[in-house]
């Protein structure tokens, strides 16, 4: 017949020596890198940080350098095409005095009126 439960038959686990030591420094080992990781990481983050801001800096002057020669493209393309209105006013004027000066000669009551205005004066 089994002997009841607690009995002399129950299996002994082994005792197992766990020398802290060792693991204290294996582990104290694995801090240090990770914190010399981190520093390391800290550093570069500010190394970019500087670099950012460089970058920011070069692209809030290049905004402004952009703005200023969009401000001059404006104003030239204006003055330009002031330029081609005066122009195209100046041929209409030209066609104008043209096609005045060839109804004048067309019209006899043109001739009158100049008559009268030599004896006017």
């Amino acid at each position: 017949m089994p002997r009841p439960k607690g009995s002399k038959n129950k299996a002994k686990t082994p005792v197992v020596i766990i020398d802290y030591a060792a693991e204290l420094e294996k582990k104290t080992a694995e801090k240090n890198t990770l914190e010399a990781d981190i520093t390391a990481l800290e550093a570069d983050i500010d190394g970019l940080k500087v670099q950012l801001k460089e970058k920011k800096t070069a692209l809030k002057a290049l905004d402004k350098e952009i703005a200023a020669l969009e401000r001059k493209k404006s104003r030239q393309d204006a003055e330009a095409l002031r330029k081609a209105q005066k122009e195209e006013i100046d041929k209409v004027v030209d066609e104008l005095k043209k096609i005045i000066e060839r109804l004048r000669s067309m019209s006899p009551l043109y001739e009158d009126y100049l008559k009268k205005e030599k004896a006017n004066v």
